[in-house]
This record gives structure tokens, C-alpha cells and sequence, in this order.
């Protein structure tokens, strides 16, 4: 059986695995749990503790900014969307 070459990058979806064609024709097969670590690793998570008056002064901000949540929020100050001063 030989390989033919592709132009295109395909996903298929037999069972528990994602097996992937590249442009080479290579094909490579990664299960869900290493596509999920894979993607974790390009993460980073931060843990934050409000009293419940810090709270409600956090949830005031996400709204007055018009913030769906707390990662939103940190997201446009990240990117400059707005500043926060004293």
C-alpha cells in the first residue's frame, strides 16, 4: 500500500484517537488525554481568594467593564484594552 501526498491537513476521528495527515503525508495518531495535556502545558493558571465584600467589588468591576469572567477581565488589562489606576 503506498502513501499519497496531501495538500491539505485532515483530522479523522476513529474511536479514541485523532489521527492526523500532514503535508508530507506522515500520518500521526495522539490519544484525547495527550491532546489535552499537550494543551494544558500552553496554559497557566492563577488562584485567587476574595473575602466576600472583595467579591462584590470584583463582580461591580466585571460589569463595569463588561466582563463575562474573571480571565476576561486580566485578559484586557493584559492587553491594554484598559488600565487600571490608582
Amino acid at each position: 500500500m503506498s502513501k499519497k501526498k496531501c495538500n491539505t491537513i485532515e483530522l479523522k476521528k476513529p474511536g479514541n484517537f485523532g489521527i492526523l495527515s500532514s503535508l508530507d503525508g506522515d500520518s500521526m495518531a495522539m490519544s484525547r488525554e495527550e491532546a489535552e495535556k499537550k494543551r494544558e502545558q500552553l496554559k497557566r493558571r492563577y488562584n485567587l481568594i476574595l473575602t466576600t465584600q472583595e467579591g462584590e467589588l470584583f463582580d461591580d468591576l466585571l460589569l463595569e467593564y463588561q466582563c463575562k469572567s474573571a480571565s476576561d477581565f486580566i485578559k484586557k488589562i493584559i492587553k491594554k484594552e484598559f488600565k487600571i489606576s490608582k
